[in-house]
């Protein structure tokens, strides 16, 4: 059921969602992680619980196991709830955009997820990431997300990216370029994907009512010629831990 006022949420086909069954980010996710949490002395109580939203096959839990007893996947793919259960992970059936929140939850991740949740359009798709995140208020929040930096305007290449995954049309351009130049593939053409830069992030949030309590800077990736010609400057995965209130 689809909670009133949220716009619906443009969803992947089934092999657009196996093809983010990897692992190959967790340790870098786990460093931010545990570095945020000391850093701003974050304490869980035994009762609380660590919640990976949309945390696939549990990857991300497997590799934070060690940092509490108590951790658990919300998820809506029904493929990776049966991994994790499998597993021995504790999984959920949960939606990100409106979650049903049991009130045991003291940390939520948001790992590479944000980006993910597109509407029908730019300010649908900014609800739908704002409806991801303002149902936490009373939790921190770690969000772990793609950061694009462009040359002229900061969120530039986030927008040009958007309108090529999302529109039908460029889409299939797009997927036409990309069997000639392999670092253009994407498996999110025809359903849209919306990068920001670190500092859009950082506005994102606060507009939505919470506060950066601290970054965690990724590494900068190799950016090919043909990502240059969307005027990509640099981009990093960033590590944000956040916290409801001024």
């Amino acid at each position: 059921m689809q909670m009133t006022g949220t716009p619906e949420q443009t969803v992947l086909k089934r092999e657009q969602l196996d093809a983010f069954d990897f692992d190959g980010f967790v340790e870098s996710q786990n460093l931010a992680l545990r570095t945020l949490l000391s850093a701003h002395q974050v304490a869980l109580a035994p009762q609380n619980y660590i919640v990976d939203i949309g945390g696939g096959c549990g990857y991300f839990a497997r590799q934070i196991s060690d940092l509490h007893p108590r951790i658990k996947v919300y998820e809506t793919d029904l493929k990776s709830i049966e991994t994790c259960r499998a597993n021995g992970i504790e999984a959920h059936l949960n939606d990100a955009t409106h979650p049903r929140i049991e009130g045991n939850e003291r940390l939520i991740c948001l790992n590479l997820i944000l980006h993910h949740l597109i509407g029908n359009g730019e300010a649908a798709t900014r609800q739908l990431q704002q409806a991801a995140i303002k149902h936490w208020k009373n939790q921190y929040l770690f969000v772990h997300e793609y950061c694009y930096e462009s040359f002229f305007g900061g969120e530039l290449s986030g927008r040009l990216i958007y309108l090529i995954t999302s529109s039908r049309l460029l889409s299939l351009v797009g997927k036409l370029v990309s069997k000639f130049i392999p670092s253009l593939r994407a498996n999110t053409f025809g359903v849209g994907v919306r990068f920001r830069s670190s500092p859009e992030w950082i506005k994102f949030f606060k507009q939505s009512g919470f506060k950066t309590l601290g970054v965690v800077h990724g590494e900068s990736e190799d950016i090919s010629l043909a990502r240059r010609l969307l005027l990509i400057k640099s981009i990093r995965r960033d590590s944000f831990l956040i916290k409801f209130g001024n």
